[in-house]
């Protein structure tokens, strides 16, 4: 009967029982002995190569380690929205924005992640848009990661955020900057490239209103799609 011993990886269990099949069945003239010990040396070092990787994989697949990298993201503010159909090209008059997070080492798969990324726009074609308008956009959120122990990880993602407006007309700072607090949500995709190298994909929706108008609306909630290359410690 085949007993598993404490601590074996599941990936071992068929060598082991290999293991065991030659020491019941294999023939005992001495001129076998050779053979079955050179056997048995061979399989006992693949239980090792394999325990090795596995471990080895655990630790430097997981997510569960602190990041800190630099991203690009796409907003497309719904009520600036003039690309119907262009999923991923800039509303009119914007960029993409570049920004900078960091995330904490996680407990039990949450972990806290501060997030920060400015955005631009300038239209002068748009009725009561001034020269240029940039968000600063700054954001404290919850990410829940779903699997942080395998090299490609689904996660969501949901937090406060604090948005901070500066208006420029003719390249002079306005006097009416406001700032605002808002809400995102989303979902996203954790992928390992090295053992301290990632990259991720993410959707987030962000709902920002100001109270009062900026740019010929105050609401400035929409989709983001962003990607980011991060440093795991």
């Amino acid at each position: 009967m085949l007993r598993i011993e404490p601590g074996i990886h599941p990936w071992m269990i068929p060598i082991q029982w290999l293991c065991l099949k030659i020491r019941c069945f294999a023939p005992n003239a001495d001129e076998n002995q050779p053979l079955r010990k050179k056997l048995r040396l061979t399989l006992l070092t693949a239980m090792l190569l394999m325990g090795a990787v596995a471990g080895r994989s655990a630790d430097e697949q997981t997510f569960n380690r602190g990041a800190i990298g630099i991203q690009v993201l796409l907003w497309n503010p719904t009520s600036l929205e003039t690309n119907t159909g262009a999923l991923l090209k800039p509303v009119a008059g914007s960029d993409y924005a570049p920004g900078l997070f960091i995330v904490s080492p996680s407990w039990n798969g949450i972990a806290l992640r501060l997030q920060a990324f400015r955005w631009s726009l300038s239209d002068p074609q748009r009725q009561g848009l001034d020269d240029q308008i940039t968000l600063h956009h700054f954001a404290l959120e919850v990410k829940q990661q779903i699997i942080s122990t395998s090299p490609i990880s689904p996660y969501v993602i949901f937090g406060g955020t604090k948005v901070y407006s500066r208006c420029e007309e003719n390249n002079k700072a306005a006097a009416s900057n406001v700032s605002t607090n808002g809400i995102d949500v989303g979902t996203g995709i954790d992928a390992l490239l090295l053992p301290h190298l990632s990259i991720a994909v993410e959707y987030l929706y962000l709902y920002v209103k100001f109270d009062e108008v900026i740019a010929a609306t105050d609401d400035f909630s929409g989709s983001s799609f962003i990607l980011r290359l991060a440093y795991t410690f």
